[in-house]
Formats: structure tokens, C-alpha cells, sequence
């Protein structure tokens, strides 16, 4: 069975969510959801440096077993998401011997969502004022990593028209 595994990623508020839902939806594929936010309801939204390196092991996980399962996956995050916001938290790297940046190439297609419609509260939510300046530390990574990029920006319809142009999967 010939395996996709396509990616949403992008700063908070971005879209990710709205997006991986349709194309999972589009495509009949597995939706694997952001594991930092069933990790942060359950504790309340507090967490520290080492949460983060929890939370990138669950994310891990969670691809891992949709993977065994589902001949296509979509991830709503990734552990460049996990890097990031370590980076603006604690001003350390999530990359080290356990986490590499290769693990972003695993994936078939990388959709960057851009962060240009109005911020909507959510109360993990952190980074309201900053979204464009988080963007584009995602665009640099990927562009570093050289995983080819999606960029996904505009309203939902815009977006969905980018999501199908781009498509991977045959529906």
C-alpha cells in the first residue's frame, strides 16, 4: 500500500486545523489531530520546557499509529511546530539526539498556513500579536530543512481551491 502522509503547519491561528479537516475529508484520509492540545487540556494549560519534549513524543506517536492503519494521513502539526514555540518559550531547540529536523522530510506535502485573517481567542492560544513574525520563522525552517512548500493563505474558499490545485491524492 503506497502511503501519503500530508502536513498542515504554521503558527497558531493559522488556519491548520480548518484545513486538515477538509482535505482529510476530501481525500478519506486519517486526521491526526495536534497532540499539544489534548496534552495542555489535560493539564490545565500549564507546562514547562520538558511537556514540550512530551508533547513532541505523543505527536510522534500519533503519526506512528495512523501511519500502520490509514493508507493516507494528515497531520495538523508537526515537531517544527514543538521546535518553534520551544525556541520563543524557553530559547532552546527541540532539535537533539532524540528529535531531528529530517523527521520534516517525512512527510509527501507540506501546506504552510499563513496567518492572514483575524486572531480568534482560544485559551491556549499565546502568540496573538505576532503571528505574521512567527510565520515567517516556519517559512525560514522549512526553507533551511528544503522541504518544498505549500503556502496556503486567504479565506477558507481561496484555501480550499489551493488545497485541491495541490493535491497529492487522487479523488
Amino acid at each position: 500500500m503506497a502511503h501519503k502522509k500530508i502536513l498542515f503547519t504554521g503558527p497558531e491561528c493559522s488556519g491548520k486545523t480548518t484545513s486538515a479537516l477538509y482535505a482529510a475529508s476530501q481525500w478519506n484520509a486519517a486526521f491526526v489531530p495536534e497532540y499539544a492540545r489534548y496534552f495542555l487540556e489535560n493539564s490545565e494549560g500549564l507546562y514547562e520546557e520538558k511537556d514540550l519534549r512530551t508533547i513532541a513524543r505523543g505527536q510522534i506517536r500519533a503519526e506512528l499509529m495512523a501511519e500502520r492503519i490509514h493508507e493516507i494521513i494528515v497531520c495538523d502539526t508537526s515537531l517544527l511546530v514543538i521546535d518553534i514555540w520551544m525556541l520563543e518559550r524557553f530559547g532552546m531547540s527541540l532539535w537533539s539526539d532524540e528529535f531531528q529536523p529530517s523527521h520534516m522530510t517525512s512527510y509527501d506535502q507540506v501546506y504552510l498556513c499563513k496567518p492572514d485573517f483575524p486572531w480568534e481567542f482560544d485559551s491556549l492560544r499565546e502568540n496573538e500579536h505576532d503571528r505574521l513574525r512567527l510565520w515567517r520563522l516556519y517559512e525560514m525552517a522549512l526553507i533551511k530543512m528544503e522541504v518544498p512548500i505549500i503556502h496556503l493563505s486567504g479565506d477558507l474558499s481561496q484555501r480550499k481551491q489551493i488545497i485541491l490545485k495541490n493535491s497529492l491524492i487522487s479523488t
